[in-house]
């Protein structure tokens, strides 16, 4: 009796090991896609950050008058390359006075101790438009506004806005080529996974066949459990990517700054993705077992 409950108990792990590897393969593929997805979404949030982090100063002459100021910021207020967030415009003021508090908190030096007036102009501070962010446009804009009268001059650090542009354009594409080469992996691990899992079921197949059983009748079955493996795959996927992905938010707290509320809309489609991969992958290898002949299944 007790022989024959451990062949009971063999044959129901055996019996189970298809799905095991099936679900295990799954769950991995979509994990790792997920992963990249999050590097894509934050490398977009993260380009979008260094882009905004280029400032343009422009440094307003000693004796300039409230109105004079005030106009000034108006005609930068129209400029096209302005950046603007909830439909404001991304343009900063800096008196003397809070020019002169930002350099002690960096510096730690007041030199008003020794001088007897503070040297710092007054200036305004822009963020600019992606799209503005490159060599010519730059030198334009400063050009353009080191012309007004009452500015006494307008700098940026040429340099790097023009490196960051440079960079962050191949790092696109980078990303995006590994991207689909990550995608058509995936594909084809877990199209490869479930044709395997299948194979095991093909003689059971050609029975129905020849039993007479519809195509439909047939495969109705197996893509009903391939499209839930992928559901679950999906969901556990998604489960360990959000769980990944808090534990190093609380980890690395500078990493608030580029909090992405995408997580959802991954996490969905990570599910949605696995079941239909799992439901088309089933119907291909059910279909291609149904057009075997019987020599061929062995």
């Amino acid at each position: 009796m007790g022989d024959v409950t451990k062949h009971i108990r063999r044959k129901k792990i055996l019996g189970n090991f298809p799905f095991v590897i099936v679900f295990t393969s799954m769950t991995l593929a979509l994990f790792v896609l997920g992963i990249f997805c999050f590097i894509l979404v934050h490398a977009n949030q993260l380009s979008t950050f260094l882009q905004e982090s280029i400032e343009v100063h422009v440094v307003l002459n000693k004796e300039i008058s409230e109105s004079q100021r005030a106009y000034i910021e108006t005609e930068l207020n129209a400029q096209p390359f302005i950046l603007r967030k909830d439909q404001n415009s991304m343009i900063k003021y800096v008196s003397e006075n809070e020019a002169r508090k930002d350099f002690i908190k960096t510096y730690g030096e007041d030199f008003m101790k020794v001088l007897d007036e503070n040297p710092l102009h007054s200036s305004f501070i822009l963020k600019i438009k992606p799209e503005y962010l490159h060599k010519k446009s730059l030198a334009d804009i400063s050009l353009k506004i080191s012309k007004w009268d009452q500015v006494k001059e307008v700098y940026y650090l040429e340099d790097l806005a023009d490196q960051i542009t440079k960079n962050i354009r191949l790092l696109t594409i980078v990303f995006i080529s590994f991207s689909i080469i990550l995608l058509v992996i995936t594909i084809l691990l877990i199209n490869n996974t479930i044709k395997l899992a299948l194979y095991s079921q093909r003689f059971l197949i050609r029975s129905m066949q020849l039993v007479g059983a519809t195509k439909f009748f047939i495969q109705k079955p197996f893509l009903a459990r391939a499209f839930s493996q992928g559901l679950i795959s999906g969901i556990t996927a998604s489960l360990l990517l959000a769980g990944a992905y808090y534990y190093v938010l609380n980890l690395f707290p500078d990493f608030q700054t580029l909090h992405t509320p995408y997580l959802p809309h991954v996490i969905l489609s990570l599910i949605l993705f696995g079941g239909l991969l799992g439901l088309v992958s089933s119907l291909l290898a059910v279909n291609k077992y149904l057009k075997m002949s019987l020599d061929e299944l062995y």
